[in-house]
């Protein structure tokens, strides 16, 4: 059986060619006898290092300040020099999207470049856009509370049984003069009088999304709007605790670092019923 024998240039390093000759026959200079086949993989050179193959990369990169990669590459061999402002890295940058190469001296490092640093401020500015209308849509969301036994009249004064679960509007539409949390607010202010002047059963009806005239008390009025009632949020509680959420929910988008960080913000969930 035929050794195969694989020709080597400058540096030792595998010229491609290959030629076949008797076991017994002495190789001729610049040849070489190797177990195994050289196999580099695209773009690197195989070099026989004496006890088997190594394999090189066979490019270098333009460099620019900062050691970042130009985006210039070209060829060079094993036994040249890396020119000054190229590097040769033991292998190719793969830089995401948006991210520039770096190279450190011991290999590549990524950074956010300019254009995807642009791209990120952009998708921040976007997602505290959206933000906003969210926060929007939660304040102005129907407030809910369980009157309980509460007495209920429709428009007319007949009684309806008992209030039960209630929703209260809380509509904002400056074109036509409504703010129902402003109403809200006067409904309390009532509340809180007749509370100071020691008659917390005073009846302040409120009316409901669903047309129901609860005949509420000062006390009753007070805990569905301001204190709660020890089990259900309070429309003011809901509000703090709807802010406190917008603001944590800001200072997460504010604080993202990467595309990913602000892909992995839900500015949907953890808001108060």
């Amino acid at each position: 059986m035929l050794d195969t024998l694989y020709e080597l240039g400058p540096g030792n390093v595998w010229t491609g060619e290959t030629r076949t000759i008797e076991p017994d026959e002495d190789a001729p200079t610049s040849w070489v006898r190797a177990e195994d086949a050289p196999a580099p993989p695209e773009g690197d050179f195989a070099q026989f290092t004496g006890g088997g193959w190594s394999y090189v990369h066979g490019l270098v990169y333009a460099l620019g300040p900062g050691n970042v990669w130009t985006g210039e590459t070209r060829p060079i061999a094993p036994h040249e020099g890396c020119p000054p402002g190229w590097c040769w890295p033991e292998a190719a940058p793969e830089p995401e999207d948006g991210q520039d190469a770096v190279f450190s001296g011991g290999g590549w490092a990524y950074a956010l470049g300019a254009k995807g640093a642009a791209q990120l401020e952009a998708d921040r500015a976007g997602l505290l856009e959206a933000l906003d209308a969210q926060f929007a849509a939660q304040v102005q969301k129907p407030f809910a509370w369980d009157f309980g036994k509460i007495k209920a009249k429709d428009d007319a004064g007949a009684y309806l049984g008992a209030a039960g679960a209630q929703t209260l509007q809380m509509r904002v539409d400056p074109s036509i003069g409504l703010d129902d949390p402003k109403n809200w607010l006067a409904a309390q202010q009532g509340a809180t009088m007749a509370l100071i002047a020691g008659a917390p059963a005073t009846v302040i009806p409120i009316k409901t999304a669903g047309n129901a005239w609860v005949q509420t008390s000062a006390l009753q009025l007070s805990q569905a709007l301001v204190t709660g009632d020890g089990t259900q949020l309070s429309m003011l509680q809901r509000g703090v605790a709807a802010l406190a959420r917008n603001g944590a929910l800001k200072a997460a988008i504010r604080a993202a670092a990467s595309a990913e960080d602000l892909a992995a913000i839900d500015i949907t969930s953890g808001w108060p019923g």
